[in-house]
């Protein structure tokens, strides 16, 4: 497996919350990109050997890639 860089970056929405997550920025750039939206519970980080996966199947076409944790991750994560 190829290195790839990912970056980490946020997302605020309309009332304030943050979200952290990251970015995969492709050699060969295009208007388009990949969002991967987690299932609830989950993290952005979760599988990080899926996101390598995504990441190369996005660099092959220019895509970027962006994952970020969503408003059900801290509140159902936490929960045991």
């Amino acid at each position: 497996m190829i290195q790839k860089k990912f970056s980490l970056t946020e997302v605020i929405t309309k009332d304030q919350l943050i979200h952290q997550g990251i970015y995969f920025e492709p050699g060969k750039k295009s208007m388009t990109a990949f969002l991967w939206i987690h299932g609830l519970g989950s993290t952005f980080y979760g599988n990080i050997s899926l996101l390598h996966a995504l990441a190369d199947e996005c660099d092959k076409h220019g895509w970027g890639l962006a994952a970020f944790n969503n408003r059900g991750h801290d509140p159902i994560a936490g929960i045991k």
